[in-house]
């Protein structure tokens, strides 16, 4: 008769131990979802600001291309988000972004300016074509992903709008990234 008390107190003991961890998984995974919930809300409240502060330059003070937050220090490992808008001022038009390393694009901590050719895949956006109406305007979102293995220094990227004949339109805005 003891083993098979036994067995059923250990069957039941399993069956407890089961139940209390599906409970503290169902606990981690609410809490997961409440944190993701939280940083989306106000990955979207800074989103719209930056369009506000795009819309704002482009629009009342009648730039061409701003970029209004070009500099962020970036820890390795990390990422930014930098908002360009295009406003054309013009007939109806197709205009190409393009982000590329400055030359020299990297700055040491020691204020020495190096060439530094791999940081050029730090940089993600979309580089398809944008067709403008007259006075229409538009965002891109530059994403810069710093590697881990990045060194610390400050580096620097061109972003030049060019309408569809590859002439340059408005100023070349500047990217200035500080890794620590």
């Amino acid at each position: 008769m003891k083993s098979k008390k036994g067995a059923i107190e250990l069957s039941i003991n399993m069956l407890v131990v089961i139940i209390l961890s599906l409970i503290i998984l169902a606990g981690g995974i609410a809490l997961l979802y409440k944190f993701l919930g939280n940083a989306q809300e106000l990955k979207a409240t800074l989103d719209a600001r930056t369009e506000e502060e795009i819309q704002n330059l482009l629009l009342q003070e009648g730039k061409q291309v701003a970029l209004p937050q070009n500099k962020a220090m970036i820890k390795r490992g990390e990422q930014k988000t930098f908002g360009l808008g295009v406003l054309n001022s013009g007939a109806p038009e197709t205009f190409m972004v393009f982000v590329n390393p400055s030359s020299p694009n990297y700055i040491s901590l020691d204020g020495v300016e190096e060439e530094n050719p791999a940081v050029s895949s730090w940089v993600l956006y979309d580089n398809s074509p944008i067709q403008l109406d007259e006075q229409g305007s538009y965002s891109v979102a530059i994403l810069v992903v710093v590697p881990t293995d990045a060194v610390s220094g400050t580096y620097l990227f061109d972003v030049v709008v060019q309408r569809s004949n590859g002439q340059r339109y408005g100023p070349i805005q500047k990217i200035q990234v500080d890794v620590k």
